[in-house]
């Protein structure tokens, strides 16, 4: 067996008498092809889901530090009128 950091692949054919090896291994690679081509598109279809998700929660969450900012404005703002009528 070789060492895992050895760039070496042995393929092994079996056939039945009258099939071609090579053919058949030309098969095997477009079908394996095919398969890493499906694979990588669900996980690109997932990355963008997860994207999206992601950018969704950051808008919410934006806007929701914003309206807080908005209302801790609005209390200051009441605060100092309400202080400013004490003084009067």
């Amino acid at each position: 067996m070789p060492h895992p950091l050895e760039h070496n692949i042995l393929i092994k054919i079996r056939t039945i008498p009258g099939e071609n090896p090579i053919g058949i291994v030309n098969d095997s690679i477009q079908e394996l092809k095919y398969d890493l081509l499906i694979l990588k598109k669900s996980f690109q279809d997932e990355y963008l889901k997860t994207e999206q998700l992601l950018n969704n929660n950051l808008q919410n969450n934006n806007l929701q530090n914003n309206q807080n900012i908005d209302l801790n404005n609005d209390n200051i703002k009441n605060s100092k009128l309400e202080d400013s009528m004490d003084y009067n």
